[in-house]
Formats: structure tokens, C-alpha cells, sequence
């Protein structure tokens, strides 16, 4: 992790702590097996583990990059000075061969980036690129902002497409009743009265700005919640913050109503919250996080504003409808989940 703190510090203690009851047990069930030869665990990989945390708390910790030149940074120079120098007064010529190299590079960055800028602007409205915000994205208010707009759609209209889709079972009606109980809790305002006719903007794309809990820098997530992505329909899973605590749920759809004179951005979701039962010995020894999806009939409305991050999940491919939350991918998601781990192994 890029910073250490005293908490951290003990956490990191206790899995060492764990690693070496495991790694004994290890040894001692490896010694059984007939014809396995016996390893010795004493190297100093292992060994350097036993001080780390003590070092920490002594010195701190650094990632400052060295000023020696290390073996994948020493090539570029070696090849210089074998091809391109007569091994005499070898310092000029290599600093000369280093300048025609990076007036070269210069040269193709600014021929790839006059590409790129040609190729944005031929790109129509379902050709964004996997990580990169399409061009209509809206100010930014609170946590979150909203692009790839699509066209207004009534009630009524947007039940008749969808009617095919179980998620979108009386949309105007169960919206209705959530978006009066959300005006009554966060806003003052009249209670607003829904009709068919009345209009709402979907939009297909979410940017989610939050703090890591890593190093407290501020992160951006680009959620997509797009039926037709690159040809393919992707709608991404998002961390959401209830009364209750946080749960995961998939984005269905993400769009802009009006009330009070008001804008506001809601989306619906189908949650990963449904039990998943007895926790299995493997998912616990391997610290699997499993989650369950409520039937799609099921949906919710959130206010986008409650999403904290995007999440990445897994699917079980032995059990249709669980997933596995990805909390190895960087360092904020392992930390968010580290609670929730304990809420639910350690009970």
C-alpha cells in the first residue's frame, strides 16, 4: 500500500501472524507425503517478513525511485554504447544518441496524438473508447456526473419498450412512490404527481468521483449502463451507501427526473444483497466475498448520489445469478471490504 498507518500496521501483523500457523501446518503435513522431498523455509524472503513491520514503524516507509540504474534501464545504454559509439569518450556520444531517440519520440507522440484527435472525431455515439468519458458529460454536482444523453422519453413510452423486461414492471407507478418518499425525507418541497405523459432523460454513462481510502487521493470511476457498449450490452456493478450500510448492486438504468422545479439523478438497480446462505469452507478459507442477486423483478431505485465506486465482480460459473466482489484490484476496494469481511467470517 502506498501508506502505512498504525491500524494498518496491526492488520498487516495479524496476517503475518496467520501466514506462519498456515505455512507450519504446511510443513508438517508435506513431511507425510511419501516421496515429496522436504523443503527448507528458512530463506530470507520468509526471514525479511518477520522484521517488516518493525522497520515500518522505525524508519517509515519509501517509494522515492533510486538514483542507480538498474538492470532494465541499463540496456537502452548498453546496446548505445556497443552500436553506436568507437569506446572512446563514450559520455557525449551516448548523451547525443539519447537526444536523436527522444526528438524522435517527440516526433511520433505528436503524429499519434493528431491520429488520435482525427479518429475522436469521426467517432459516433456508441464508439467510446473503454476508458475514456464521452464528450457530453454534464457538470459535475456533488459525487457524480452524467453523459451520453440520450433522447426525453414519457412514462408511458419507456414501459411499452421495455415491456419485455421484468426490472421495468410498473416503473411510472413504483417510481411515483419512491420518488415522493425521497422528497419528503431530503427535500421541501410539494409532492409531485406523475403522469404518464411526463417526460425523463436517460442517460448511458455515470463518472463517480470519491476519496480512497488507500492514500485519501480523490479517484474517478467511468460506469457504463449502455445496452449496446462496442455492440455488446454492459451495465456495471456499483457500491452503494444505504441506511443499513453499503451494498453492491448492477446498474439497469440511469436517468433525470424533474420535480419542484428541481433536476434530480436516479437509477435503477438490481441489488446483490440477497442471502447467500451457509458460507462455504472454500469461500471462507480463500476469503471469498459472494454475492446474490434479487430477482430482476426485484429492481430498486437509488439516488445516484448515494453510489460511492464502481465495483468489479466475478461470476460463478457453478451458480447462475452469484458473483465474486474483485477487492484485489487495487487498493481501496480490499480496504473497503476489509469490515465486511469481518462482519460476515468472523461472526
Amino acid at each position: 500500500m502506498k501508506l502505512q498507518t498504525a491500524a494498518r500496521i496491526c492488520d498487516g501483523e495479524e496476517e503475518l501472524r496467520n501466514f506462519g500457523i498456515v505455512l507450519k501446518e504446511y510443513i508438517e503435513k508435506a513431511d507425510r507425503i511419501p516421496g515429496l522431498d522436504s523443503k527448507n523455509f528458512d530463506f530470507p524472503k520468509i526471514h525479511a517478513h518477520k522484521h517488516l513491520f518493525d522497520d515500518i514503524r522505525r524508519k517509515g516507509v519509501s517509494r522515492n525511485f533510486g538514483a542507480k540504474i538498474d538492470e532494465a534501464l541499463h540496456g537502452s545504454i548498453r546496446n548505445t554504447y556497443q552500436r553506436q559509439t568507437n569506446f572512446k569518450d563514450v559520455a557525449p556520444q551516448i548523451l547525443r544518441s539519447d537526444h536523436r531517440t527522444m526528438v524522435g519520440k517527440f516526433i511520433r507522440d505528436q503524429i499519434d496524438d493528431l491520429d488520435e484527435i482525427r479518429r475522436n472525431e469521426c467517432e459516433t455515439f456508441d464508439e467510446e473508447a473503454e476508458n475514456e468519458a464521452p464528450r457530453d458529460v454534464a457538470e459535475r454536482v456533488d459525487n457524480v456526473a452524467l453523459g451520453s444523453k440520450s433522447p426525453t422519453i414519457t412514462f408511458d413510452r419507456l414501459e411499452r419498450e421495455m415491456h419485455a423486461d421484468v426490472a421495468f414492471h410498473r416503473f411510472r407507478l413504483r417510481f411515483s412512490q419512491f420518488f415522493a418518499s425521497f422528497l419528503s425525507a431530503y427535500e421541501s418541497g410539494n409532492r409531485v404527481n406523475l403522469k404518464s405523459t411526463d417526460e425523463i432523460v436517460p442517460y448511458r454513462f455515470l463518472k463517480i468521483f470519491y476519496q480512497s481510502l488507500d492514500d485519501w487521493s480523490d479517484q474517478t470511476d467511468l460506469l457504463r449502463c449502455n445496452p449496446r457498449f462496442h455492440g455488446q450490452p454492459r451495465f456495471d456493478v456499483v457500491m452503494v451507501l444505504t441506511e443499513t450500510g453499503p451494498i453492491f448492486a448492477r446498474l439497469i438504468y440511469i436517468f433525470e427526473a424533474s420535480g419542484n422545479g428541481k433536476v434530480y439523478p436516479f437509477a435503477l438497480v438490481q441489488p446483490l444483497d440477497s442471502p447467500v446462505g451457509a458460507i462455504s469452507a472454500k469461500d471462507k478459507a480463500l476469503k471469498l466475498f459472494r454475492v446474490r442477486a434479487k430477482p430482476r423483478q426485484a429492481s430498486e431505485f437509488i439516488p445516484v448520489r448515494s453510489i460511492i465506486r464502481g465495483v468489479v465482480v466475478a461470476r460463478d460459473s457453478k451458480r447462475d445469478g452469484d458473483f465474486f466482489i474483485m477487492d484485489i484490484l487495487n487498493h481501496d476496494m480490499f480496504l473497503r471490504l476489509r469490515n465486511m469481511y469481518r462482519a460476515r467470517f468472523q461472526r
